[in-house]
């Protein structure tokens, strides 16, 4: 049995002015796997609905399937690692199965939580990042893993720099990647795979929200028709 907690900085659902909500219903993606990570989504069914007052929520919008959201800048949310990649990570796969989501947490108090090597922030961060198109993503990918339409790559505009970029990390899998379109948030990505090679991170891979908008309304609206 799961809750959510909406509304809060905190990822400590114990300590918060969030609205903690059971979860009555959790519909994975018919193909999701976990090895090679592939149509990592799914839709939690809330037993009754956020209440939303557009100070601590607010409604973010479904992307178009029309709009390929390459080489746009758009900013990520979670509470995962704020540090570095430590020498002991070289050419390491970093996974995390965590849920974590704006404003919106698992039950549970996940600060302290250590996955990897990585400790979690105890507040809510978010960050500016670049979506690079696809043959970008490729590139910086090849040959570890070749992006297909349901996946896209985003990172720290300096990602090509001497330097640890700013960009989501272990623990921050499940949250949103989103941009502001035609002056409303829309959600364009879910953050899926991070990869770290020789030291550095690549650009986090992400679930496309596009290519997935069919499915979640056939969920949401009964009788709809793609």
């Amino acid at each position: 049995m799961y809750n959510i907690l909406a509304g809060s900085q905190s990822n400590n659902y114990n300590n918060s002015e969030g609205q903690l909500i059971r979860v009555q219903k959790i519909i994975t993606h018919p193909h999701y796997k976990s090895s090679p990570t592939s149509h990592d989504i799914a839709i939690l069914i809330l037993e009754r609905e956020i209440e939303i007052n557009n100070l601590t929520t607010e409604v973010i919008s479904l992307p178009s399937k029309e709009h390929l959201y390459g080489d746009v800048n758009a900013k990520a949310a979670g509470w995962g690692s704020t540090r570095g990649i430590p020498p002991y990570e070289k050419n390491r796969r970093i996974t995390t199965s965590t849920t974590i989501s704006p404003a919106v947490s698992i039950d549970g108090d996940l600060s302290g939580s250590d996955f990897g090597y990585a400790m979690t922030s105890h507040t809510l961060k978010a960050t500016n990042l670049t979506i690079f198109n696809t043959t970008e993503c490729n590139e910086w990918h090849h040959p570890t893993r070749k992006l297909d339409k349901y996946l896209m790559c985003a990172g720290a505009s300096n990602m090509t720099e001497d330097v640890d970029p700013g960009d989501t990390r272990s623990g921050d899998s499940g949250g949103p990647l989103f941009m502001k379109q035609n002056g409303k948030w829309v959600i364009v990505g879910i953050t899926s795979i991070t990869y770290a090679v020789d030291y550095r991170l690549l650009p986090t891979l992400y679930t496309r929200v596009s290519e997935y908008v069919c499915w979640i309304q056939i969920h949401l609206h009964e009788g709809w028709i793609c």
